[in-house]
């Protein structure tokens, strides 16, 4: 009987302590968080298309097919390289273009919260790093991001400096 009691008299106690062990901390929810800097309810492609600065990726994106990819309801990641990284870039040659296009995206959404360091299969077989700075700023093969987590209907986007 005195067992009982005292188990009624610590049933509170042990009740309280395993609410506040429950409670959630800032920082836990900090780390896991899909740190989404903007989001969209247009495709990858709508996206890239409505951006004047990526416009020559668009063009590309088009001359590939890769437009039509990048509307359907399959997830990727893209790394966007902007009109200056691609000025080099000659659009009638059929086969650069597919190339360029095809180093650029990967299968399946993938947000920085999920990763310190990965290696990603790119579409056209290359294999390349994403990896996580001390500074907290991303690379991608050596090439810092200018922006992270742009979340649109069927995946993510990156910008490439």
């Amino acid at each position: 009987m005195k067992t009982i009691l005292s188990f009624k008299k610590l049933l509170p106690l042990v009740a309280s302590l395993l609410l506040m062990m429950s409670c959630e901390s800032e920082a836990w929810n900090d780390h896991y968080t899909n740190e989404v800097t903007e989001k969209s309810e247009l495709t990858i492609y709508e996206y890239i298309k409505s951006k004047p600065e990526f416009s020559k990726f668009a063009q590309a994106l088009e001359l590939s097919g890769f437009d039509k990819v990048l509307s359907e309801d399959v997830t990727y990641t893209v790394w966007v390289p902007d009109n200056e990284a691609l000025k080099e870039l000659d659009l009638t040659d059929a086969g650069m273009v597919n190339k360029v296009v095809r180093n650029h995206i990967t299968r399946f959404s993938h947000p920085t919260s999920r990763i310190d360091e990965k290696s990603f299969l790119m579409l056209n077989g290359k294999i390349l790093d994403f990896k996580r700075q001390p500074d907290q700023k991303f690379t991608l093969h050596g090439k810092e991001l200018k922006q992270m987590n742009i979340a649109v209907r069927n995946g993510m986007i990156y910008v490439l400096s």
